[in-house]
């Protein structure tokens, strides 16, 4: 995916983030205490309740999948699924490619970690997506990011 395409299919899908390598509670003017976090992600997951570990990461991505996106994290940091199914035309929905009940965030299920805080999507780690679903949802998913490296 050139880096054109990559911003071109964020924006279509408003996920637009920005990454600093500054930790957090200097960015934020804590520099006394605090509760030791680098990552305003834990911030955030603690006052949902959730853990930034259990809550944003999850480790069953099934084989083909994480076969498929396993490098996708390291090369594209701030990449989200929906930048990838949207370089597909006509754009595949999240109807056809959900893994796991309705409502659970594809970040999390294929790719294997929410990087998004704001995200509405159910981030439950103790979910494990059907064979018969990533059967049905891999060829739709090898399409896209086949599609989404191509200049």
């Amino acid at each position: 995916m050139s880096s054109l395409q990559l911003l071109l299919s964020t924006v279509r899908a408003g996920d637009i983030s920005v990454h600093s390598n500054v930790p957090y509670q200097l960015f934020s003017g804590d520099t006394e205490g605090g509760n030791g976090s680098t990552h305003p992600a834990s911030t955030t997951a603690a006052r949902s309740g959730a853990s930034a570990t259990t809550g944003r990461e999850y480790h069953n991505v099934p084989k083909k999948l994480s076969d498929l996106l396993g490098d996708v994290r390291t090369r594209y940091p701030g990449v989200r699924m929906t930048s990838i199914f949207a370089s597909v035309k006509p754009a595949i929905s999240y109807k056809e490619i959900r893994l796991g009940p309705t409502d659970s965030c594809l970040d999390f299920m294929m790719l294997g970690k929410c990087m998004a805080p704001s995200c509405s999507y159910k981030h439950n780690a103790a979910l494990r997506a059907a064979s018969k679903q990533v059967d049905a949802v891999f060829p739709k998913v090898q399409k896209a990011w086949k599609a989404s490296n191509t200049i």
